[in-house]
Formats: structure tokens, sequence, C-alpha cells
């Protein structure tokens, strides 16, 4: 998604995805609302915040995704006959067993929390 998202960041574009997690991210907000948090969620009634996992690719998505007005991240349900979703399934698999694993750009820091 980062790579699609990068190079087409002078046009409308669509991402079309099987993860829920990653168009929810996006299209809910949560980036957002994780960044207002200094990268921590909720996780609980009770209020207790939680990490956000991944951070370095969330973070990342966040920064590409921010910087795209024109964007837009649909969800397809994965395996289940859409020939994009195939195609692209069969395209990572490939690159799992052969590529070099990929690095984010860049990982944040998480800020620190203030005494005072």
């Amino acid at each position: 998604m980062l790579e699609a998202i990068c190079s087409h960041s002078d046009a409308p574009l669509t991402v079309v995805t099987d993860s829920r997690y990653a168009q929810q991210m996006y299209e809910a907000g949560w980036m957002e609302r994780w960044e207002r948090n200094g990268w921590d969620r909720k996780t609980s009634i009770a209020g207790r915040e939680k990490p956000v996992e991944n951070l370095d690719l969330v973070a990342a998505y966040h920064a590409v995704a921010s910087a795209h007005p024109d964007l837009i991240v649909e969800w397809v349900k994965g395996h289940a006959g859409d020939a994009g979703n195939e195609a692209a399934d069969a395209l990572a698999g490939k690159a799992a067993a052969s590529g070099p694993e990929w690095t984010p750009p860049s990982k944040p820091e998480r800020p620190q929390a203030s005494l005072f």
C-alpha cells in the first residue's frame, strides 16, 4: 500500500485491500487519534492504554496517506474470487518467499511523558 500511495501522490487514488485493519486505520481516522494520543490506543472500558502495534509501519502509512488528499481506501473480502485481490495475494506470496524484507523509511520516536 505504501508504495502505491507514494508512487501516485499527484493523482486521485483508490487502494483496495483485504485488510479491514488497514482500511479502518485510514477511513475511520484511527491513525489521527493514535497520533494525538502519543501513539497509544485505549484498549478497555477502564481506559488503559496500549501502544500501537507495528508502529513503524502504521506511522509510515499515516505519513504517506496524510500527504495524499485524494486517497480512498476500500475493503474487499480476501480469498473470495476478486481478481485483483487474488493477483495481489499471489505477488505477495512470491515476494515473501524470495524477496528481501521491506524496511520502512523511518521509525518515529514515541514521545516521552513529562512530569511537569
